[in-house]
This record gives C-alpha cells, structure tokens and sequence, in this order.
C-alpha cells in the first residue's frame, strides 16, 4: 500500500492516521455515545470518554485501534476465523501458551490447579489472572499476561476472548506497560463489559439486503444518468480545505491539514496519462468513458504529501484504470526532490484487477485482489457515488463492494444518503471503506454542492476559493509550492 500514514481524507486512496490526541484523563473512566461495531460478528462495544479510535489492516485482516486518554495504553478489537473446531477456552489456552512460550521456555508451577490458571508462567512471563464471565449473555475468557521486554519496562497485557459463533472470535487486547497497567484496566475493562453481541446471522441478512440495494441502483443507472450528473457538476475543479477547527470557529485560529482540489469529466483513457506518455495513443487510449481527477496536499507532521490521482471507468462499467502518484518531502525545505515518490497504476477488465506499485527505483509489487460476488463499484464511482444518488433522488441505505487501499483488498463499502428535511435542509451522506471502519459524514445543497465533510477529532473538509486557500496559507506561512 501507499507507504505514509496519512488522515482518513476525501481520497478514495488513502491510508490512516493513528489519531493520538491529548485529552484529559476522566477521574473515573465513563462511556462515551461513540459505538464502534465488528460487523461481521455482530459485536458492539461503547467508546470510554476522551479515547480516539483509527482502523489499520494486518494480513488483509481489519483491526480497530483505540487510544486511551492521559494513559500510554492502546486497545485493539479484531474478528478472527478459526482454521479449526475449538471452544472458547481452547482459544484463550493457545493465545496465553504461544505468549509466553514467545519469550521463554514454558514451566509450569507444579503446585497450580491447572496450566491455564495464574501458576502458568516462564522465566520472562506470567499469567496474572483468567476468569470466565457471562458479559451481556455471552461467556468470555478475561485474562492478564506480564511479559518482560529486553532493555525496557516489562509489558502487561490484556485480553477478552468471545466467540459470537462457532468458527469466529471477537478478540480485546490491551497493550501497556506494568506502570501504566493500573490506570489503563478500568478502560479495558469498561469496554469489555459494555459488550454487546447480536445475531450475526441478522447482521447478515442486513448486509444482503445493502447489497441488493447497492446492485439494484447500478443497475437503474444510464449512461445519460453520468453523463447529466458530470455534466451538473461543471468541468472546474473543485478546491477544499481541509483543517482541523478551533473552539471559536474562526479561520485564522483553525490548523491547516491540507488541501485538494476534484475535477469530474467525461474523456478517453488516455487522459489519464502524464508527463512522457501524455499524447501517446494506443486502441485503448481512445476508450471513452468518465474520469475524476484529484490533486492533493497534506501536512503530515514534519512531512509534506503531495498525491495526483486520475480515474478512469468505461460507460458499461466493466473496465477501469486508475494512476496514483503520492510523493514525500521535508516541510522544513518544500523546495527539495521528494525523499518518497510511490506510483500505483489498476487496471480492471470485469472481474479481473491487477495492480502495480513501484517505490523509487524499486522493485515492482504486484497485486491481484479478487471481486467476490455482485455488487463490485469502480473507483471512479466511489467518488462519483452521493453525485449519481442525489441526482436521482435515491436516499437510503446501500452497500457496495471496491478496492479499498488501506486493506490492500475489496472490501464492502457503506454508504448511506437521507434525504433534506426541514429541519435539516441539505443532504446528508455517511460512507466508510469497509463495515465497521471510520468514515465520514458529508453535507450538501440541494444543488449537489459540498457543505461540510467530518471524520470526527474536529477534522473538516470544507469547499474553499483557490484565492481564500492562497491568502489562508500564505498568512499562516505554509507551503504552496
């Protein structure tokens, strides 16, 4: 994937930020109204106040990393599929054993009831304490594991095991340190015990039933439908702002985290091409179709990221190609050759993708996810998406399989567009990359034009002059060039 963490911004192409804000420690940990869900096994838990959440992928596998506040603690929340039949306990048992058998040879205390009770140690590790729990109507296996690290602090770690089915699990984990463990449990153990776990086989059904919606729409779209849709929103691009916003709402005091700039048309595939190979032409490059183009700019602590992005989707759908260009340089001197320069090209031929990386004067990397199943949107249309359904007047709840670059894989979209009410006068669209994934929530006129985009943290994406985003940056002396 694109190799810098960057915020979870507009772009259909980014990766992710671990969001650690400085938030103040509650006296007392309390719950928040933040639920974060794993959907594919129907878990809910509650957020503690002050704690932020970012999602990352591990071996194509999502996990929901939450930070907690004034404490040096994380929490991680996954689903697991189990390669073999094993019970609750079996679970717990294998994660404790491979533990502590991971930093030394495993003893056990002769004088212990059983292994997997706290006499279960080695000479780096040890189990400080197992329970079975019946959480909200679901057994779970609670336990606590001190591991010695080389040169540093001894780690204390924490789990909470369930198993919503048969062949799945739902796993909590805390990772901290033996000093920090005091402070961070109440918040591990708050999460655990706020856990709720419904029908997976009803979450399911629920899925189905976006997905039917989702193909169902596709499917009533004409080529007239894009072609009007593009057309409404005009050639020119689009600027937006993107900045994290200050307590007094004021432009001058907000902290500027990027920008970039959208344009939608109507071309050919060659349209795409840059630098060298623009006005070279082929059979293909003459394939018409729909294209979106993005530019952006992101400050990223010390680093600046500049990415272009073209998209390109034929008018039956069946074939896409899109180029990526992300590129890191220092804030401190804008003006010299990026350290990090990173090219991606797709191209899909219906259920065929390939994907193509290459970083620097590297080696090339050579994806091929697969398109499972109906439903499949191309990445053109992720961005074309809450345009086509306002256009239509299409409000509801749909769900949609795409590439989705922070999990290297196709994954299942949400995407959910209400309708203006008196109360509230514009559209509102909600959207994630994958189920369960932090998303964003974005407002619009009746005329289809962008309000307000939030992904939460007081992180905004608002429409913006290019002369209001020039003056703005220029006085706050940041980098344009």
């Amino acid at each position: 994937m694109l190799t810098t963490a960057l915020p979870p911004i507009r772009l259909a192409l980014t990766l992710l930020v671990l969001a650690l804000a400085s938030v103040p420690v509650c006296a007392q940990p309390e719950l928040s109204d933040t639920e974060i869900t794993l959907p594919a096994v129907g878990l809910h838990t509650t957020l503690p106040v002050g704690a932020t959440r970012s999602s990352y992928q591990i071996a194509g596998r999502g996990t929901d990393r939450i930070t907690l506040p004034g404490v040096a603690a994380l929490v991680n929340l996954s689903d697991r599929q189990l390669t073999q039949t094993q019970t609750l306990k079996e679970v717990a048992d294998s994660i404790i054993r491979d533990l502590l058998a991971s930093v030394s040879s495993l003893n056990v205390d002769p004088s212990a009831p059983s292994e997997t009770r706290p006499g279960l140690q080695t000479a780096k590790g040890r189990l400080l304490s197992r329970e079975t729990r019946d959480i909200n109507g679901w057994h779970a296996e609670v336990f606590y594991i001190q591991i010695a690290s080389v040169g540093s602090e001894d780690s204390a770690l924490g789990y909470a095991v369930f198993m919503p089915t048969g062949n799945t699990v739902a796993l909590f984990e805390l990772k901290t340190t033996v000093s920090e463990f005091d402070r961070a449990k109440p918040y591990f153990e708050l999460m655990v015990n706020a856990t709720r776990i419904v029908d997976p086989a009803q979450a399911s059904a629920q899925r189905a039933l976006g997905v039917e919606a989702g193909l169902a729409f596709f499917q009533s779209l004409t080529a007239d439908d894009f072609e009007a849709t593009i057309k409404k929103l005009g050639d020119d691009w689009r600027f937006e702002r993107f900045y994290q916003a200050s307590p007094t709402g004021s432009d001058s005091e907000g902290t500027e985290l990027g920008y970039m700039r959208t344009r939608f048309l109507t071309g050919t595939r060659g349209d795409l091409k840059t630098g060298s190979d623009r006005g070279s032409s082929g059979p293909g490059d003459r394939q018409k179709g729909y294209l979106v183009f993005q530019e952006a700019r992101i400050l990223n602590d010390d680093q600046i990221v500049d990415i272009a992005a073209r998209y390109f989707v034929s008018p039956d759908r069946s074939q896409e190609s899109w180029t990526i260009r992300q590129s890191v340089k220092s804030v401190k001197d804008p003006k010299a050759r990026a350290s990090s320069v990173v090219v991606e090209t797709g191209v899909r031929n219906r259920s065929d993708l390939t994907i193509s990386r290459v970083s620097g004067g590297g080696p090339i990397q050579t994806l091929t996810p697969a398109i499972e199943g109906v439903g499949y949107v191309s990445r053109a249309e992720v961005l074309l998406l809450p345009y086509l359904l306002m256009q239509k007047g299409s409000a509801g709840d749909y769900r949609f399989y795409a590439f989705n670059q922070q999990a290297d894989r196709v994954t299942l979209r949400v995407n959910t567009l209400e309708a203006p009410t008196p109360e509230r006068p514009t559209w509102k669209h909600t959207s994630s990359p994958s189920e369960g994934s932090l998303g964003q929530t974005a407002f619009y006129t009746s005329n289809m034009e962008l309000v307000r985009a939030e992904q939460g943290d007081d992180q905004v994406w608002e429409p913006i002059t290019l002369r209001r985003l020039y003056d703005l940056w220029t006085e706050k002396g940041l980098p344009l060039q």
